[in-house]
């Protein structure tokens, strides 16, 4: 009895996969930067998460202190925040490091000259090496026990010294920065390309484009928030530092005076 043979399944055509390849690729292409923009979100929500456990060890040591800052004087980190809130520390590695900023500068390097908004300071060389992060201190915000030695300033004009300041919610204690101790001042520039720092103005060590545009701040209230690069010097960093001074809009900065790199973001 005869049999008809069976025809075998045809596979796909060259044209077919191509259109399968085409539509993989079209997808991928649109999920990245969403999958990107969550990620980024979820690395600034997490940095967010440790300034506000760093405003709970502040709380602790002001409470002990009564009251008064950190002394912020001495030429060695252990007179520095790190040493100062080390007692009330248990997760040291951890909430010293913003996710975004990971990666440790170079050996041998103060500060990173390229890439400082995703490289970590650290002290290799310098101070304590067990020290690594990606947050910065206003050194303003301080109780130090002598003149600002960097800049031989007189401490009564220029320091918080106290929790006991009317402006708590503006004033910075903890943030995103490219170095640990920073005493920025009112004519302070930005830095002149996104991941160049600006040595000499200590507000580029802070002003880097770690989160959208912005930095995280804790301040002297133990609140937290994010705070646009172009609004840093809007903030009161020491009682003599002046708002309106010319990185502000009420002291007359214009677009075109910002760094092309910053010019895009927002006023």
């Amino acid at each position: 009895m005869y049999k008809p043979m069976r025809k075998s399944r045809a596979g796909f055509t060259l044209i077919e996969l191509l259109v399968v390849i085409g539509i993989i690729a079209v997808l991928v292409g649109i999920l990245l930067p969403t999958l990107s923009r969550v990620r980024r979100a979820a690395s600034a929500t997490a940095c967010m998460s440790n300034l506000r456990e760093w405003g709970n060890l502040f709380a602790m040591y002001h409470a002990d202190s009564r009251g008064k800052l950190e002394p912020s004087d001495q030429v060695s980190m252990d007179g520095f925040w790190p040493g100062s809130i080390q007692p009330y520390l248990k997760t040291q590695k951890q909430l010293l490091i913003c996710p975004v900023a990971r990666e440790p500068k170079g050996a041998g390097e103060l500060v990173p000259q390229r890439g400082a908004t995703e490289i970590a300071w650290n002290a290799i060389g310098t101070f304590d090496e067990s020290y690594t992060g990606s947050y910065g201190h206003n050194g303003w915000a301080a109780n130090p026990r002598q003149a600002v030695w960097w800049f031989n300033l007189p401490t009564n004009q220029t320091a918080w010294r106290t929790l006991r300041a009317k402006q708590a919610n503006d004033i910075p204690l903890l943030f995103d920065a490219a170095w640990f101790h920073l005493l920025p001042l009112t004519n302070d520039a930005p830095p002149p390309a996104r991941d160049q720092l600006e040595i000499g103005s200590q507000m580029a060590y802070l002003c880097i484009d770690r989160h959208g545009g912005r930095i995280n701040v804790l301040f002297l209230d133990s609140s937290v928030r994010p705070v646009g690069l172009k609004h840093l010097w809007e903030l009161k960093w020491n009682p003599s530092f002046n708002t309106s001074g010319p990185w502000t809009k009420a002291g007359g900065v214009q677009n075109s005076s910002w760094p092309e790199w910053m010019r895009k973001l927002p006023d």
